[in-house]
C-alpha cells in the first residue's frame, strides 16, 4: 500500500496539471447504499442508485457512468412538468457533488439510467459500475464499485418520498457549475 501511495504522489508531481490540488484520489469519493433495481426483462431499462460522498476539498462533477450490463447509460433527474404537475424523467449533462457534501441518487430523483440492459437482472446479482467525475481543472477521477441488484419500489412517482426528491433536485438546480443545466429533452 505504501508503494501505491508513493507512486500516486510521484504521478501528481510529474503530471502536467498546474497545481497539486488538481491531482485527485478516488479515496476522496465514498459511495454507499449502491444498488440497481431488478429488471427481469431482456433489453428493458432499469436504474442505479447510491449516495456519493465528496470528502475532497474541491467541488466535483459526476459527468458520466459506465455500466457493462447496459447498452446505454445516462444521468437522469425528475423534473416537474409545468403543464400537468407530473414529475418526468429528464436526462442531464452532469451531477454536481460539492466539497464535503453528499448527493443522493434515489428512485424519484437523481439516478443513473441503464437503458437496454444486456440480460435480465435478478435480485442478488452484482452489476459493475464505473463513475467518472471531474474537478474544475478537468482532471478525471474514476470510481469503480459493484452494485447489488435489489427489488425496488415501483416506478410510480406518488410512492416516493417527496422531500428527499426535492432536496436532490435543489442541489442540481442551485448548482453554479458550467453546463449543469438540464438538457432540453422536450
Amino acid at each position: 500500500m505504501r508503494i501505491i501511495n508513493i507512486l500516486f504522489v510521484f504521478f501528481c508531481l510529474i503530471s502536467s496539471s498546474s497545481s497539486w490540488s488538481a491531482c485527485r484520489s478516488p479515496e476522496e469519493i465514498v459511495l454507499s447504499d449502491v444498488w440497481v433495481r431488478e429488471n427481469k426483462q431482456m433489453h428493458g431499462n432499469t436504474a442505479a442508485f447510491m449516495e456519493i460522498h465528496n470528502r475532497s476539498s474541491e467541488n466535483l462533477t459526476l459527468v458520466r457512468a459506465e455500466v457493462n450490463a447496459s447498452h446505454r447509460v445516462e444521468l437522469h433527474t425528475h423534473k416537474k412538468d409545468k403543464c400537468n404537475n407530473v414529475y418526468r424523467m429528464r436526462p442531464i449533462k452532469n451531477i454536481p457533488v460539492a466539497s464535503g457534501k453528499t448527493v443522493i441518487l434515489q428512485p424519484g430523483g437523481l439516478h443513473i439510467m441503464l437503458m437496454k440492459i444486456r440480460k435480465p437482472l435478478f435480485e442478488g446479482q452484482l452489476v459493475h459500475i464505473k463513475l467518472i467525475l471531474e474537478d474544475k481543472m478537468g482532471n478525471i477521477i474514476e470510481k469503480d464499485i459493484d452494485a447489488e441488484v435489489r427489488k425496488g419500489p415501483c416506478h410510480c412517482h406518488h410512492h416516493e418520498k417527496a422531500q428527499k426528491r426535492q432536496e436532490a433536485l435543489d442541489v442540481v438546480e442551485e448548482s453554479t457549475y458550467q453546463g449543469s443545466e438540464y438538457l432540453n429533452a422536450d
